[in-house]
């Protein structure tokens, strides 16, 4: 399964995968079940998915992975809402990102929590 974010106009193929979560675990040491305890283990796992993505649907990738943090802050509530998709046969991590999502919901109006 392949989703998809926005970004500038443009539409970018992601993919939570085994991939994904074997990049994520290489590049911070946490596994993917511990995602909703540190936020910023978001950025590895969204650049991570966005290679997945590219490659799943044979498309070059053009966003550079020191741009990640920049992309992810524009699609981030849009991208943790569909994490728990790509699990929807493992029971287990569906719960994974949505948690997290319901926890950093922006405040309404620009008022602050």
């Amino acid at each position: 399964m392949v989703k998809f974010i926005n970004y500038q106009g443009k539409q970018y193929p992601v993919r939570v995968s085994y991939w994904a979560m074997k990049a994520l675990k290489e590049k911070s040491g946490k596994r993917f079940e511990e995602i909703d305890e540190d936020v910023a283990l978001y950025e590895p796992l969204f650049f991570a998915a966005l290679q997945a993505g590219a490659w799943e649907m044979n498309q070059e990738l053009t966003i550079k992975e020191d741009d990640g943090a920049k992309v992810l802050d524009s699609c981030f509530f849009e991208f943790i809402s569909f994490i728990p998709e790509f699990f929807q046969n493992e029971p287990s991590l569906q719960k994974v990102g949505g948690q997290a999502g319901k926890n950093l919901v922006p405040p309404k109006n620009g008022s602050k929590k």
